[in-house]
């Protein structure tokens, strides 16, 4: 009788065993299959380590070539070559040349400057000027203020799955890509994607997309060598980096924003001369064919 007793406390005493653990079995399963975004880092949290992981150099001189696809349902390409230099956390400057036209663009803090064929142009930014903010701004609060300014709501976080990797988003707390976003690899904290939505000349809603791809380090310096430019789904534009140099000195004088607007805005006060009218005309005709081509 004692025996059988025994052996019935043990059986109990086995059974609670074995459904402890099948608990703990159970448990682990449901938490490791709950949603992810019950862990999503917040959106100020990824842009901390984003900028961290880029690294922070004084200054960098990137050299790259630019291509154009001419327009949606055409093959061929038009090419520029452009230089840009950043000082960082809040300056950068690009010169681009192409076939059709020579272009300026200069930006440092909240003031900048947009020169093409040597005369200042609008001050409205062309579509995908902002592609390099990410890459310019390696500072969290000034990168924060820039995408918020931009549409990026900082404070909302999700996860979704890019070129089959999990990416963190910051800009969403659902899938959601009509709203402006920034796409970050989980494992390396690089940017990856930034949705950008817009408008098409006809009023309709667009989305434009930027893709950082290839990053590669120089120095203690990351770097995408090759951006892509969508627009409706559609690639527009390539940017091929060639070399890159880092910490070097650039002349102040290139950076100098009041300057090259005095310098390139010479012409817009000969208003009332008839001859510099019409040249300025066909400057401006240029210019306008010129953005709505390949920009």
């Amino acid at each position: 009788m004692f025996i059988i007793k025994g052996l019935k406390k043990y059986y109990q005493i086995s059974c609670k065993i074995q459904a402890f653990w099948l608990l703990l079995v159970v448990l682990l399963l449901v938490f490791s299959a709950a949603p992810t975004g019950a862990y999503i880092l917040r959106g100020p949290h990824i842009i901390d380590l984003m900028v961290r992981q880029m690294g922070k150099p004084d200054t960098l001189l990137v050299s790259q070539r630019i291509v154009y696809y001419s327009n949606r349902f055409d093959a061929s390409v038009v090419q520029a070559r452009e230089t840009v230099r950043y000082i960082f956390p809040d300056t950068v400057r690009s010169d681009s040349v192409s076939e059709f036209a020579e272009r300026t663009r200069l930006t440092t803090g909240e003031d900048g400057v947009t020169i093409v064929d040597g005369r200042v142009a609008s001050s409205d930014e062309y579509p995908f000027d902002a592609y390099n903010d990410i890459l310019m701004y390696r500072s969290r609060p000034l990168l924060s203020q820039r995408l918020s300014y931009l549409g990026v709501d900082i404070q909302s976080s999700s996860f979704e799955r890019f070129q089959e990797k999990i990416v963190l988003v910051v800009g969403t707390e659902t899938p959601d890509e009509t709203v402006s976003q920034v796409w970050v690899d989980k494992e390396t904290f690089k940017p990856v994607r930034w949705l950008m939505p817009g408008q098409a000349d006809d009023g309709s809603r667009l989305m434009r997309e930027v893709r950082y791809l290839d990053w590669r380090q120089v120095n203690s310096v990351w770097y995408p060598m090759l951006m892509e430019f969508y627009e409706g789904g559609v690639l527009l534009r390539e940017i091929r980096v060639e070399r890159m140099k880092v910490n070097l000195t650039f002349p102040q004088e290139l950076f100098d924003v009041a300057r090259l607007r005095v310098e390139h805005a010479a012409l817009e006060d000969d208003a009332d001369d008839e001859t510099v009218s019409e040249e300025l005309n066909e400057v401006q005709e240029s210019i306008d064919e010129f953005r709505k081509k390949y920009e």
